[in-house]
């Protein structure tokens, strides 16, 4: 254990400082608002080419829920450069590069990786997807599908419908604006005009980064980013154009059961936790005490699964500009379920104590932090991800910056994010469990009325 823990030192020494402060990252703003950041990794001659937008299921009502969905897998298909699928896929070969794009409630992500020696024709590539792509109907209406697929195959996931339950209650009309993957009866009936106003909408250089990383240089890379995106018209700001709704406070306390074929029973608590742009130091604290709960020597981890209540127990805190969720969930037998849940509710009650958690857990939290922030700055193609989902979601300089919040995060910071979103506030609770499970809950709700 000793040789782990200098291990883990030798780590925070040689890989934090990188975090801290930026080195090895560059940032430039271009005159029409594309932010460009450069992330360089001299370890491997790749380099991956990165944009992102501000944008992703948040922006979306009842109506549209799925459309930035649709429009990302859109914009990989054709362009002015190579007006048909077939022209775009041999040019992706030529540069021997891989394509990857994601879209999630915050931020969309278009990738491509390739050799370092052809970066300029990749941030071609990828200007000309972004800037003048060619939405056709018969590509529409093939990626409708290709969407729709994705969603069933979800489905046939039970965990999926025990999330979405989740979601349902927790977000309650604001749902769609969690539901990333999209409604598929959105989906089948959406339009070419629909998807070109997102285009409008939301893929313009000020509501745009580029991001960099790799075996790249930072004065190679802005100047090309000037050849290749300088002349990109901004637009109307959308957070100002199209403004998102508060989120609406839940208000009670729900519950809903999903009926799934499965073999164990899993219980899943939600609250509503804080917002980037509204309690920065409470998404900190968040993050923390996830990470107090999962550890093995927890009071939550040995009341649950070292007692042998339940199988595994785990938290999250999700950071989000519009209310990160924090989620509680256990997974159990069947027969143990209702000692499950009576332990959970009990250890979620013992959070007022201010001596829940030790300090030895207060301070493994954050180096475990730490070094999973190392880990993930460790590949190139990683990392950019990484990078772009902050600068999405909360900024570059949160990104920059988050070490050091981490490590200043005290009890009474703890304590102030519990009293805020979890003590005795409205929660969900969703549970998943199998038919016959849910019948023999029926006849014993039945003999007790009897």
């Amino acid at each position: 254990m000793k040789v782990l823990w200098k291990l883990i030192a030798w780590a925070l020494l040689g890989g934090v400082a990188s975090i801290h402060a930026g080195d090895g990252l560059s940032a430039k703003v271009l005159k029409n608002g594309l932010q460009v950041i450069v992330i360089q990794n001299h370890t491997v001659p790749l380099a991956t080419v990165s944009i992102v937008f501000k944008n992703g299921s948040y922006t979306e009502t009842p109506e549209e829920n799925g459309l930035t969905h649709l429009h990302t897998h859109m914009l990989f298909k054709a362009n002015q450069s190579y007006p048909t699928r077939e022209s775009l896929l041999e040019r992706t070969r030529e540069l021997g590069a891989i394509t990857q794009d994601y879209c999630r409630e915050e931020w969309v992500n278009l990738q491509v990786t390739l050799p370092a020696d052809s970066l300029r024709p990749g941030l071609d590539f990828i200007s000309q997807s972004v800037m003048y792509p060619l939405f056709l109907g018969d590509q529409l209406a093939l990626e409708k599908q290709v969407v729709r697929d994705e969603i069933e195959r979800e489905a046939a996931n039970p965990g999926y419908h025990l999330v979405q339950a989740r979601r349902a209650k927790l977000w309650g009309r604001n749902f769609c604006r969690k539901n990333y993957l999209g409604d598929r009866r959105v989906v089948r009936s959406a339009t070419l005009e629909q998807i070109r106003l997102i285009q409008e909408r939301y893929v313009i250089p000020n509501n745009t980064a580029l991001l960099v990383s790799g075996d790249v240089k930072p004065r190679v890379v802005f100047r090309m980013a000037k050849e290749f995106f300088g002349e990109w018209e901004p637009g109307p700001d959308p957070a100002q154009a199209h403004p998102v709704p508060t989120i609406a406070h839940l208000e009670a306390h729900q519950d809903t059961v999903v009926v799934q074929p499965v073999n164990n029973a899993e219980i899943l608590m939600a609250w509503h936790g804080p917002s980037v742009g509204v309690d920065v130091k409470g998404t900190f604290a968040a993050d923390v005490f996830s990470l107090i709960l999962n550890q093995r020597t927890s009071e939550l981890q040995k009341n649950l699964v070292g007692s042998g209540i339940a199988l595994k127990v785990s938290a999250i805190y999700l950071t989000q500009k519009h209310v990160g969720p924090i989620l509680i969930g256990a997974v159990c037998r069947p027969q143990k379920y209702r000692e499950a849940y009576q332990t959970l509710q009990a250890e979620i009650e013992k959070f007022a104590d201010p001596e829940y958690f030790s300090d030895q857990q207060l301070a493994t939290a954050k180096t475990l932090l730490e070094v999973e922030a190392i880990y993930k700055g460790d590949k190139a193609s990683g990392h950019v991800e990484e990078v772009g989902f902050w600068w999405a979601i909360a900024g570059l300089e949160y990104y920059r910056d988050y070490l050091d919040n981490l490590r200043a995060v005290s009890r009474e910071d703890i304590q102030q994010y519990l009293n805020t979103y979890i003590i005795g506030k409205p929660h969900v609770t969703a549970t998943m469990v199998n038919r016959e499970t849910r019948r023999q809950w029926s006849m014993a709700e039945e003999s007790r009325i009897q």
